[in-house]
């Protein structure tokens, strides 16, 4: 187990830096690639609503709630933000140009913050109601993965009967 932990944080510590083939691989999976990508990206969101809930400009949260996603294909993409603040756009405007963001509740949801002034508590609602799917979505997991797996057990023992020939008359030898 340790010797796990040590590789984990080994692949974690080369993966921070660069962009990751494996990173990108991880995203393109289906189904787990999606959430890879919601939970990554709630992470951003729950991070950056702390801080600025906590008073924290915004130029200095942002790098902070960048650092804290995993995946460094989805870290590359929000490292983009900043500039563009620092261009004289808003933070709505910065999420829209992002390649895979394709969530416009979170948009609508910023760009509603910003204009009244609840930015925390509108990235707040929005990592609230992500945690809950994400939350969902690893209880799914967590009962369909042993049914797939009994079932393909069962599938395996079933074939091993067929193939043993254990229906097939048995005749005796000699004959």
């Amino acid at each position: 187990w340790k010797s796990m932990q040590f590789l984990l944080s080994t692949y974690r510590a080369q993966a921070y830096e660069k962009n990751n083939p494996l990173d990108r691989l991880a995203l393109q999976l289906p189904l787990f690639g999606r959430m890879n990508l919601r939970a990554n990206t709630n992470q951003f969101y729950e991070s950056l609503g702390l801080m600025l809930e906590a008073s924290m400009p915004i130029f200095d949260a942002l790098p902070l709630a960048t650092h804290t996603i995993h995946n460094s294909v989805i870290r590359a993409e929000f490292s983009s933000i900043l500039p563009q603040l620092h261009e004289g756009k808003t933070l709505s405007q910065a999420l829209e140009k992002l390649s895979f963001v394709g969530q416009i509740h979170i948009i609508e949801l910023v760009r509603t913050g910003e204009s009244s002034g609840t930015l925390p508590e509108m990235l707040w609602r929005y990592s609230s109601s992500e945690n809950q799917a994400i939350s969902l979505f690893h209880e799914e997991v967590a009962a369909w993965v042993p049914r797939i797996l009994y079932s393909l057990v069962a599938i395996w023992m079933i074939i091993g009967i067929f193939k043993s020939n254990a229906f097939m008359p048995q005749m005796p030898e000699g004959l």
